[in-house]
C-alpha cells in the first residue's frame, strides 16, 4: 500500500541516530541576541515621533529595513507613520522613531524597547555626532546603515564585539546590553559588530546575522531536547503547508505524531518539505532548544521513508554554524 505522509492515524517515524540533535553545548553566558527579550509577533508597528523632518530619508530608512530584516524573515514591518500622542507604553506596541541630533541608540533590547517614547532614536543631520560619516560615505548610506544596526538591537541582538570569545584583533569595547546565548562563532562581518571591516556592514546583513534572525523570526522547525518535541511549524506537502508537532518519548529513535495535522497558519523562512515522489523529508534549518528554551545549536538534515517499515531514516544531516569552544 503507497505510504501517504498525513493520515488521520498516528504513525511512526524512525531515525536512526539522534546525534544531529544532542551534540551541542551548553549556550554562553555572553553575546548575542538576548533571547529573554525576543520580540513575541512578527507584525511590528513602527512610527515617527515628528513627521517634520527629511521625508526623503524616512522613506530610504523604511526601504532599508524592508530589504534587511524583513526580506530574510518572517517580520513585517507595518505603520511607518506619525506616532500617537504619548500616554504610556501600553499605548503603542511598536518601534517609536525619534530623530535628533545626537547618538544613535535604542533605550534596550527587544521588548524592553517596544512602546517607549523614542525609544529609537536616529540622526538625519550628523552635524553634532558622527559628523565624519556622510564626508566619507554619503549621507543617506550613514543613516540607513545605522538605522539598520539600530534595528537590529530592536530585535533583540546585541553588539557582536560584546561576546567573550571576540579575538585579540578586534579592539572595539562592549557597549550595551550583553546577550546570553551563543550557537555561531563570533562574526567579524556581522552589522552588529563594531570591529566589521566595513562600517555597519554597509547596509548589509551577515549570513550569519541572517541565520541568527531566521533562528528567531523565521519560523523554522525546533527541537527540545527535554521533552524529546520536534515541532515543524511550517512543513510543505505538494504546495499545501502543514503544522505538525511529533515527540520520541518513548523511544529517542522513535518519533511519534502526538497531534493532529492541522493547516499552517503563515510561511516559513526555511520550510520543511516532504517530496511524496521520493519519499524525502528534507529539514533545511532546524533550532535545537534546552528546557529552559535557549537555542542550543543549528542543524540542516534528510531523511528517507522506507515504505515497508513505515518510518523514516535519517539519511544525512549537517551542524550549522557549530557551537562554540573554549578551545
Amino acid at each position: 500500500m503507497e505510504f501517504k505522509f498525513f493520515t488521520k492515524i498516528l504513525f511512526f517515524i524512525y531515525i536512526s541516530s539522534l546525534s544531529m540533535f544532542i551534540q551541542a553545548n551548553v549556550p554562553g553566558d555572553s553575546g548575542y541576541p538576548l533571547d529573554t527579550v525576543v520580540l513575541p509577533y512578527l507584525d511590528v508597528p513602527v512610527c515617527w515621533e515628528d513627521m517634520n523632518n527629511d521625508e526623503y530619508l524616512r522613506t530610504k530608512v523604511k526601504d532599508a529595513i524592508t530589504g534587511s530584516w524583513e526580506k530574510y524573515s518572517q517580520l513585517k514591518f507595518t505603520g511607518w507613520e506619525k506616532c500617537p500622542k504619548y500616554v504610556d507604553r501600553e499605548s503603542f506596541q511598536g518601534i517609536r522613531i525619534g530623530v535628533k541630533d545626537q547618538g544613535a541608540h535604542t533605550k534596550g533590547l527587544g521588548v524592553r524597547m517596544i512602546g517607549k517614547k523614542n525609544g529609537m532614536v536616529l540622526n538625519f543631520t550628523m552635524r553634532k555626532w558622527n559628523s565624519a560619516c556622510p564626508a566619507i560615505h554619503g549621507r543617506e548610506n550613514c543613516v540607513t546603515w545605522i538605522a539598520i544596526h539600530e534595528f537590529g538591537h530592536a530585535l533583540a541582538f546585541a553588539h557582536e564585539q560584546n561576546r567573550v570569545d571576540k579575538p585579540s584583533s578586534c579592539k572595539k569595547g562592549s557597549q550595551g546590553t550583553d546577550g546570553n546565548v551563543v550557537f555561531t562563532k563570533w562574526d567579524k562581518d556581522s552589522i552588529m559588530n563594531y570591529c566589521a571591516p566595513n562600517y555597519n556592514g554597509h547596509g548589509k546583513l551577515s549570513p550569519i546575522d541572517i541565520l541568527t534572525l531566521q533562528t528567531y523570526y523565521g519560523r523554522i522547525p525546533t527541537y527540545n531536547v527535554n521533552s524529546g518535541i520536534l515541532y515543524i511549524e511550517v512543513l510543505q506537502v505538494s504546495g499545501v503547508n502543514y503544522e505538525i508537532s511529533m515527540d520520541n518519548k518513548e523511544d529517542k529513535n522513535l518519533f511519534v505524531y502526538s497531534s493532529r495535522i492541522a493547516l499552517a497558519q503563515g510561511e516559513s523562512s526555511k520550510p520543511a518539505v516532504f517530496d511524496e515522489s521520493t519519499g524525502i523529508l528534507t529539514l533545511p534549518l532546524v533550532k535545537v532548544i534546552d528546557s529552559a528554551g535557549h537555542v542550543i545549536s543549528l542543524y540542516s538534515a534528510e531523511m528517507e521513508h522506507h515504505p515497508e517499515r513505515k518510518a523514516l531514516t535519517l539519511k544525512s544531516s549537517n551542524q550549522i554554524e557549530p557551537v562554540p569552544t573554549d578551545n
